[in-house]
């Protein structure tokens, strides 16, 4: 049984609460204000709460059987593609300074 101060400890409740409290503050000011619906901030609003929603509602797929393997393996690759992209942006970081210095001989010699 979970208890009011262990309701905060659960990292997917944090994403329940903002998800549903963005869905709340977009529905009133689109419902009590005079809203654009050009408004960039209740646009995002509303973008990062079905965000968050469907997050949650992803994770929750875990109580199938069938998808509790499929969401694992694709929670696993999504870190190990962290690492990849450190180390793919590191690479591209480095050819990017040896290309900016080789560049930078040509530059004075067209001077």
């Amino acid at each position: 049984m979970i208890r009011d101060a262990d309701y905060f400890k659960d990292f997917w409740n944090w994403f329940d609460l903002i998800g549903n409290t963005l869905f709340i503050f977009h529905f009133i000011e689109k419902t009590f204000f005079e809203v654009d619906q050009k408004d960039t901030k209740t646009n995002l609003m509303l973008i990062f709460g079905v965000g968050m929603v469907s997050l949650r509602s992803f994770s929750q797929l875990r109580q199938f059987k069938h998808f509790r393997v499929i969401i694992e393996m694709l929670k696993q690759t999504l870190l190990d593609m962290i690492y990849f992209l450190i180390m793919f942006m590191f690479l591209v970081f480095t050819f990017s300074v040896q290309w900016i210095v080789a560049n930078s001989n040509r530059q004075e010699e067209l001077k």
